[in-house]
């Protein structure tokens, strides 16, 4: 029963790390500059176990990892974002600053500028922006 467990668990593995190689293969195609957010999962697991865990199934930090190493080898850039840069705090648009957020709050509405988008997608767009900015200034 316990080889049955752990061969199942090796299986799981392996299709984890056949997605994250190929998602990591496909982004670094079309890409020549990949911005991430880093996420401090310690600190996670510790405030809030639910996302630590779904972000721990993922996998974030060996995918990561992957396409750093692929974009590396294609002469690509990976930008890696600090985890105190507000990405889900500002707004994409027009840059005000919400610092009243919850996490809760899954849609980022902002009264400066009326934007109403998704949060994650917000900070996707903010994390993009800011890893192209800072790639600007490390090459200027």
């Amino acid at each position: 029963k316990v080889l049955e467990i752990a061969l199942l668990h090796e299986r799981i593995r392996h299709k984890r790390d056949d997605f994250l190689h190929k998602l990591s293969n496909a982004i670094t195609k079309r890409y020549d500059l990949v911005s991430v957010e880093r996420l401090n999962l310690i600190e996670m697991s510790q405030t809030n176990p639910y996302y630590a865990k779904q972000i721990s199934r993922f996998g974030w930090t060996r995918f990561v990892s992957f396409l750093k190493y692929k974009l590396e080898i294609q002469g690509k850039t990976l930008m890696v974002m600090d985890q105190w840069y507000p990405s889900s705090k500002t707004c994409s648009t027009c840059g005000e600053i919400h610092s009243e957020l919850k996490l809760n709050n899954r849609v980022f509405e902002c009264k400066q500028c009326e934007l109403h988008l998704d949060r994650d997608h917000n900070a996707a767009i903010n994390i993009n922006k800011e890893g192209l900015r800072q790639y600007k200034l490390a090459f200027q």
